[in-house]
């Protein structure tokens, strides 16, 4: 996770738990960050949700998600990074 200071939003560059955050319906992908060719972060918003969701993720105490949900949503990230290719 990036520090995005005053911005509206939270940076991942983990790809498994930004395909988690994509799998939650109150929670937005609001753009890719491509500005290191060797890096891609996610920015998702609300911000607040998106670090509450992120602190349980770490702690094991994420909200249950259906797998075929979170893999289509990996797929689909993955989709949005090499379409950018």
């Amino acid at each position: 996770m990036e520090n995005s200071g005053d911005k509206q939003y939270i940076a991942v560059k983990d790809l498994n738990l930004a395909s988690y955050l994509y799998s939650i319906k109150e929670i937005s992908l609001v753009g890719i960050d491509r500005t290191n060719p060797s890096e891609i972060s996610f920015r998702f918003s609300p911000r607040e949700k998106v670090q509450f969701l992120i602190k349980n993720y770490w702690l094991n105490k994420a909200k249950p998600i259906q797998p075929r949900k979170l893999f289509s949503s990996q797929r689909d990230l993955k989709d949005l990074i090499f379409k950018g290719n």
